[in-house]
């Protein structure tokens, strides 16, 4: 664990050194891309993450506004359409599509331009996986996986949205999965920082009449943590001290090769756990993962820094 964030002591120096940052970590990730285009990360028993990861590294990438990263991006969701011309992507090739992993593939093909005889997401696939009365599930099962999830909802709902219409029931679930604390915590993350995050981003900084709050600081255990959280605090004020102070640490875990360390971030958690045992567990039973490759922690944390520099934009 990270435990307390403390301010850079040169923080004020390292805020202007954000920009040098961001193209270090597009860099960094230009190196960690595979010859085909796709982005590989985490080691699960089924293997390493491909196309869940591609979609996410890329359309995060994408919101840094660096130009040495559209061809990154490109690259990325050409490897997609060329893997599933179907349009319906999963974690990878040996386990079934599901919505988060194609959802996070609608949305980087969306702001990536290809050629129009490109495969095209199946967003009809993705709106499968809306349960009545409540969000979106990763999978659709008849077990833990196939309930809706706090952390898959917010990206469902960003890639259903802009085609299929607003789906206010969906929306309101997700503003009534936040704690007493004002935060949301996921299924498939061993913290509350990246579902709060996604969710505040789909819903704005006031839902159902109550602010979407930061988990405490102090429960930040991983640079994409730190990371998440800095997004979280440069949606609302991106030129506060606070804010920068958090970004001038999370800069300060720059590695000098432009990544950031691995984060163990990622839960499997068991098929028989459903999500209202997620959120009422003290300690929600898994095992965990790190991104061993550095890309998803060095993703948020570049997009963290060109959104607090002013020169990308989140989402």
């Amino acid at each position: 664990m990270m435990g307390r964030v403390a301010p850079s002591p040169n923080w004020s120096e390292a805020w202007g050194g954000f920009d040098a940052a961001v193209a270090g970590a597009v860099n960094f990730l230009a190196g960690a891309q595979d010859a085909d285009g796709a982005w590989r990360d985490f080691r699960l028993p089924v293997g390493r993450a491909e196309a869940w990861t591609t979609a996410l590294v890329g359309r995060v990438l994408s919101a840094t506004g660096q130009p040495d990263a559209d061809p990154l991006a490109h690259r990325a969701a050409t490897w997609l359409t060329r893997t599933a011309p179907e349009g319906r992507w999963g974690y990878n090739a040996e386990v079934p599509p599901d919505a988060d992993s194609t959802a996070w593939a609608a949305l980087l093909l969306d702001r990536v331009r290809l050629d129009q005889n490109t495969t095209i997401a199946d967003l009809c696939f993705v709106a499968s996986h809306r349960i009545p009365e409540s969000g979106f599930a990763t999978y659709r099962a008849a077990d833990g996986w196939g309930e809706a999830h706090a952390c898959v909802t917010p990206v469902a709902l960003m890639a259903t949205e802009t085609r299929l219409g607003l789906d206010p029931g969906a929306r309101s679930w997700l503003a009534a999965c936040r704690d007493a604390d004002g935060a949301v915590r996921g299924h498939w993350w061993t913290s509350a920082f990246y579902p709060t995050l996604m969710a505040r981003t789909v819903l704005g900084p006031v839902a159902g009449g109550d602010p979407f709050r930061s988990p405490a600081l102090s429960r930040i255990g991983s640079a994409f943590d730190l990371a998440c959280a800095t997004l979280l605090a440069a949606l609302d004020a991106p030129h506060c001290t606070a804010t920068r102070r958090l970004a001038a640490t999370l800069a300060g875990l720059q590695r000098p090769d432009g990544g950031w360390p691995a984060s163990r971030c990622l839960r499997v958690t068991p098929h028989w756990l459903g999500a209202s045992g997620v959120a009422q567990c003290g300690h929600v039973p898994g095992a965990v993962f790190a991104d061993d490759r550095r890309t998803v922690s060095t993703v948020f944390a570049a997009a963290a820094l060109a959104v607090v520099s002013g020169q990308g934009a989140w989402p």
